[in-house]
């Protein structure tokens, strides 16, 4: 009774999988199970979730620019009282491009790992020089929009 359980479970729910050590049949059911669930088999039966959160790393990208770039930009030229964010604007950039990236990646399997291989040691996760001056251009932009940003202000009057 107690495998046919387990069996309807691991059926039900394709990603774990279940592995009983025990007599088929007997009275006592299980006395012990596995249940193993990799990244691989949850990316593989919600494949979804990358793009999903590409966009989602697009849209926070988008917003940001919108709101600490253009809506400053906007209030300037009406001659309101305006409020810059270094962090926003040197944030903003970067998030939109690696969210595009993320959201091009994302559609092929094959793609995503080469990608993540050339900026990273596989073994340590951690990003290679290569990677690390991605990042740093990523902020360079940013700080250049910012740059931008200030002198935009400068010139209609504002002191930053």
């Amino acid at each position: 009774m107690m495998n046919h359980v387990v069996q309807c479970l691991a059926h039900r729910f394709a990603a774990c999988k279940v592995r009983s050590s025990g007599a088929p049949g007997s009275s006592a059911g299980i006395r012990a199970y596995t249940v193993s669930m990799g990244l691989q088999q949850t990316t593989s039966r919600r494949p979804w979730v990358a793009p999903v959160a590409s966009l989602v790393l697009v849209g926070i990208g988008v917003f940001l620019i919108k709101v600490c770039v253009f809506d400053v930009l906007a209030a300037a030229q009406r001659h309101e009282t305006i409020s810059l964010s270094l962090k926003g604007v040197l944030l903003a950039p970067p998030v939109l491009v690696l969210g595009l990236i993320a959201l091009v990646t994302s559609f092929s399997k094959n793609t995503g790992t080469a990608w993540s291989r050339r900026f990273s040691n596989p073994e340590t996760k951690r990003l290679n020089a290569f990677g690390w001056g991605i990042v740093f251009a990523l902020l360079a932009v940013g700080g250049g929009v910012y740059l931008w940003l200030t002198s935009q202000l400068t010139a209609l009057g504002y002191e930053v």
